[in-house]
This record gives C-alpha cells, structure tokens and sequence, in this order.
C-alpha cells in the first residue's frame, strides 16, 4: 500500500511594517504595510475609519468555495501538524454537515472534522472585484467583535447541538483582524463562546498563525 503524502503547510509571519501616528501623546492613526496590502486605522472625528488596500491580484475564491476551504483547513492543519508533530492532511467532507476534514496520514482514525465559514464577508467581497475595502463605524474594535459573533452565530443556527458538539469552526479570517482584538474578543465573549456548542473555534488568517478563540485552556494535542 503506496504511502499518502504529507502536506505540511508552514504558517509564516509575513515581513511588514507596523506604524502609528500619535498627536500629544494620543493615538490617531496605526496600521501596517507589507507586499500584499496596506492597512490603516483612522481614529479622528466622530467616526472611525477602516482602509483596506490590496497591492496584488486578489485571490477571489467566490466562484470556487471549495478551493477555499480546503486552503483555510490546510493552513489549520499544517499549524497543527507544526505545533503538535502531527501529520492532518485537509480532505474532501464525507458527512452533510461537514466541509472539510483533517486526516492524518499515520492514523486514518485520527479525524478532525470542520466547518468553515468567512468571519468578515463584506470586505473580502469587496476587495475580489475594486482592490480596496472602506468602513466608517463608532468603535472598530466593538465593530469587529459583532462581526465575529454575527459570524459565529450564523453557523451556530444552522446546526443542532449534536452537530456543533463535533465540530471544529475555522473563520476564515484574512487580515482584517489584528490579534491583539482576537485576545480581546475571546476573553470578553467567553461566555457566548462557550454556549455556541462547537467543539473548538479558531481564527485562520493569512498573515499570523491560527488562533483559537475556544476553549480558553489548550486542548489535549496541543503542547502548549
């Protein structure tokens, strides 16, 4: 029997320059820039602004969901398979409300199953057809945490408690959320991530590692 091969995905810090623009000690604009974007925080006047900026062709996945999943829960499973000597492999779902699992090649028994779903639709919409992404809002950080729940909440009312009770949900972050806000938000929202009912929840974006927002305390295979 011919060895599967396996994929081990390294999950890369991405070289970019973070700055901040302060005015008498007060912080009105931080952002970062590196080959692929530029990002900037406004905080003056009575709205906050967000500006996304896309340096390269966007990756636009809309036509191929599919493809997406499978990149997200490869780029979890390649955290894992570094963080934990594992070996997942992301493969095609074999259960209805499954869309992906992580397989691992020494032990077949050994499965993950996730479903994955965007933690910020709007902009990634946006950036595939202009290249560049603006939202006006209050308060960014409290902005980020409604959308990361409305997110959550989405999935959690399309499953019943014995589904989500065996799943792991990836949002499909990108870079739109710093993860000094993740830290924030599953620390504020531990509660309403406890009664989701998923097994785990994680953050998968493009710029930093994987974050899990649930459980608070590392899980068993995690070597933390």
């Amino acid at each position: 029997m011919q060895k599967r091969k396996v994929i081990k995905e390294k999950v890369i810090m991405k070289d970019r320059v973070e700055f901040e623009h302060k005015r008498q000690g007060k912080l009105i604009q931080e952002g970062d820039v590196d080959d692929n974007r530029e990002l900037r925080r406004n905080y003056e006047g009575e709205k906050q602004e967000e500006r996304i900026t896309l340096k390269t062709q966007f990756e636009d996945f809309r036509g191929d969901k599919r493809a997406r999943e499978l990149q997200v829960a490869q780029r979890f499973a390649g955290h894992l398979n570094d963080k934990c000597k594992k070996d997942y492999e992301a493969k095609d779902k074999e259960y209805q409300d499954v869309d992906v699992e992580a397989i691992s090649c020494s032990d077949p028994k050994d499965k993950l199953l996730l479903q994955i779903t965007m933690a910020d639709y709007e902009p990634w919409g946006k950036l595939a057809d202009s290249s560049s992404f603006q939202r006006h809002v209050q308060d960014l950080e409290q902005e980020h945490r409604s959308i990361l729940k409305q997110a959550i909440q989405s999935k959690k009312n399309k499953l019943s408690i014995q589904q989500r009770a065996k799943l792991i949900l990836l949002l499909d972050g990108r870079t739109y959320f710093k993860p000094e806000e993740l830290e924030n938000f599953k620390l504020r929202e531990a509660e309403f991530l406890q009664t989701s009912g998923f097994l785990e929840i994680w953050y998968v974006g493009d710029s930093f590692a994987p974050i899990r927002l649930f459980p608070l305390k590392s899980v068993e295979r995690m070597e933390e």
